[in-house]
């Protein structure tokens, strides 16, 4: 059993008028073009269509219900066809978008986020949460197809990014600790402590030493930060955080480092090469954002 596209429309058109001739003139074709679709189509079903009468066509209840279900394939097929161009365009799709804790505390994040998702929205997102350096595993191995993440991790010969916003860290203690009767620590009044760093991988730790300037060799690991302040608040150490991120816990606090980072940020990352249409979408959406951000902050400071 075989049919085309054109008998299935071809018929559906008579179907409608119950008339070959103004199929005919509907679809812009000449009559006897109709009528040999039409016939081909019952022969390869094996069933009669229409009724021929002396003057003109009528539809046999067969044909009544095969145009019902015929109309039903033609819509599907457009919705396909629709669904496909949407697809290319960046309209519809899904991103994969890993956040670092920096990517969550941070303002023009969400901003993105919301804005791309009110002009979007059709693209399905998966946000991870992981760590930089998981963070750009994932975008070499294209489990993600963006991220929020520090930006001394980004390679600038494989990766386009914009800044987001810079690292304003802070050190979370126990309140009985010493250092919490400072207003702001030193990187110098961490050298005798236990450090708790919450890494993906223990390899991370020493990125991390270098981009704050910490000398202190005792440390533990924590897969998380809501396990990294009860480790704190438990007593056996303390730990850098980005201090956006104000994660309450009744026995920690959290004073501010003295020594700003220095061209550290947290930045909007990705591949560039091979980008989808959404991602193309959303990487000029994101500039187009910090663009904005940037002459708002420009006005107010002025």
């Amino acid at each position: 059993m075989r049919w085309n596209l054109q008998q299935l429309r071809f018929f559906v058109a008579a179907a409608k008028f119950e008339n070959f001739h103004r199929a005919a003139e509907d679809l812009g074709v000449a009559q006897p073009a109709i009528s040999k679709q039409i016939r081909e189509l019952e022969s390869s079903l094996g069933v009669e269509l229409f009724a021929r009468l002396p003057r003109g066509v009528k539809l046999t209840d067969t044909g009544r219900a095969v145009a019902e279900d015929v109309r039903n394939i033609l819509d599907q097929l457009d919705g396909v066809r629709l669904r496909a161009h949407e697809v290319q365009q960046g309209i519809r799709g899904r991103l994969r978008i890993g956040m670092n804790e920096a990517g969550v505390g941070c303002t023009i994040t969400s901003h993105i986020i919301r804005r791309f998702k009110a002009e979007f929205p059709m693209i399905t997102f998966d946000v991870l949460p992981m760590h930089s350096q998981r963070q750009v595993e994932a975008l070499d191995h294209r489990e993600i197809d963006i991220g929020f993440l520090l930006s001394s991790y980004i390679n600038p010969s494989r990766y386009d990014w914009i800044e987001c916003s810079p690292i304003h860290l802070a050190i979370a203690v126990y309140r009985g600790h010493p250092l919490a009767e400072k207003q702001a620590i030193s990187v110098n009044d961490l050298d005798h402590e236990t450090i708790i760093w919450t890494v993906h991988n223990p390899s991370e730790i020493g990125h991390l030493k270098r981009m704050i300037g910490i000398k202190a060799t005792a440390h533990r690991i924590s897969p998380s930060p809501e396990i990294t302040l009860q480790l704190v608040a438990s007593e056996f150490g303390i730990a850098p955080v980005n201090s956006p991120a104000s994660r309450a816990h009744p026995d920690v606090v959290f004073r501010p480092v003295k020594e700003p980072l220095r061209n550290e940020f947290t930045c909007l990352a990705w591949l560039n090469d091979e980008m989808s249409e959404p991602l193309k979408n959303f990487a000029a959406l994101a500039r187009a954002t910090k663009a904005e951000f940037a002459e708002k902050q420009a006005r107010q400071t002025a």
